[in-house]
């Protein structure tokens, strides 16, 4: 012990005012409410020690009456055992039976009884520890440093893997995003689309030459032939000379 844990004096100084007995005062009531911080501290100690002590008393006036009983109920195996085997060495001893003796006596000197074993088990205790305040106020900056870093650390990870999983949806919506199927679902929809046009166009051509080949054919057989009396003209004769003809049927029709 360096203190005697009295309260601050003034001795070391030659002559004293109002101001300093008031700032000595109020450190004497700082020092007289750490004094009794500390008695408060001690008492806790032991009151915890005793509690302990008498936890600790009960539970070993416990476990040595269950090791007692556990000897008791042994007893009576023991009992019967040596019994048994007293017997069995005054039968060899009246038969004078020394090998048989022999191997009793081995037997019975490799005979273990046991009737318990102490395990010592791990329990969680609660117990007090002096703490200075300036080292836990160090120990907490220090942890929460360690705090702040770690969770520093976290969210490094996560940007890192929110920036792996933006890559690579981003990559796969440039190999296969929804814009890109739909722009070729339409360039293929729109080719489709030119090309049946363009076979209507084909058909509408055809059709049309079908017809103008069609009505040439039957322009040709009207002029090749009368219609009223089939005569097929000959080559030579010119298409007036086909209209007089046919005209001279009509007039002959209403002549009659």
């Amino acid at each position: 012990m360096t203190s005697a844990f009295l309260v601050p004096s003034l001795t070391w100084l030659s002559c004293t005012n109002d101001y300093i007995d008031e700032i000595h005062n109020i450190f004497c009531q700082h020092w007289l409410n750490l004094d009794k911080e500390r008695e408060i501290a001690i008492d806790s100690i032991d009151k915890w020690c005793l509690g302990w002590e008498k936890r600790i008393k009960k539970y070993a006036n416990e476990q040595k009456v269950l090791l007692n009983n556990n000897y008791d109920r042994l007893r009576y195996v023991f009992d019967k055992k040596h019994k048994e085997n007293v017997e069995t060495a005054n039968a060899y001893h009246n038969t004078q039976q020394l090998e048989l003796f022999n191997e009793l006596r081995h037997a019975c000197q490799e005979l273990e009884f046991q009737a318990v074993r102490l395990e010592y088990c791990k329990k969680e205790m609660e117990y007090p520890k002096v703490i200075d305040i300036e080292e836990r106020e160090e120990r907490t900056q220090l942890e929460q440093v360690d705090t702040d870093t770690l969770e520093n650390a976290r969210r490094r990870r996560r940007r890192c893997k929110e920036n792996d999983k933006t890559e690579n949806t981003s990559s796969t919506s440039v190999s296969s995003s929804p814009n890109s199927i739909t722009s070729s679902s339409k360039q293929t929809n729109n080719q489709q689309t030119s090309d049946t046009q363009s076979k209507r166009k084909d058909d509408q051509l055809t059709d049309t030459k079908n017809t103008s080949k069609k009505q040439g054919k039957n322009d040709n057989d009207s002029n090749d032939k009368c219609p009223i009396c089939f005569m097929i003209f000959p080559s030579n004769l010119t298409r007036s000379d086909r209209n007089r003809h046919v005209n001279e049927h009509i007039i002959d029709d209403h002549n009659d």
